[in-house]
């Protein structure tokens, strides 16, 4: 017989009533939403694109690093949204 991972059943439990717990807040609306702020998506794939490029580029198995990709959709997302950036 398969013995079940108490710990591992307990932890996904807790994920659930921590999740519920935050759609209810969020539904009686105590917490507002804010505006996303483009500019800094830009930015932060950038930098990501950079360090995990020069990464993947140098490294002796020269493997694709999957944040890579995540640094080029934040980068894709600021960059499509250049019109929404807040000003500073």
């Amino acid at each position: 017989m398969i013995a079940i991972p108490w710990i591992l059943v307990s932890i996904a439990g807790l994920i659930l009533v921590l999740g519920i717990f935050v759609v209810w807040v969020m539904r009686k609306g105590k917490y507002k939403q804010h505006e996303t702020d483009y500019k800094t998506f830009f930015w932060m794939g950038l930098i990501w694109v950079i360090i995990f490029g020069g990464y993947s580029i140098f490294r002796p198995d020269a493997t694709f690093s999957p944040l890579f990709t995540i640094g080029l959709v934040f980068l894709l997302i600021g960059a499509v949204n250049r019109d929404k950036w807040k000003g500073s």
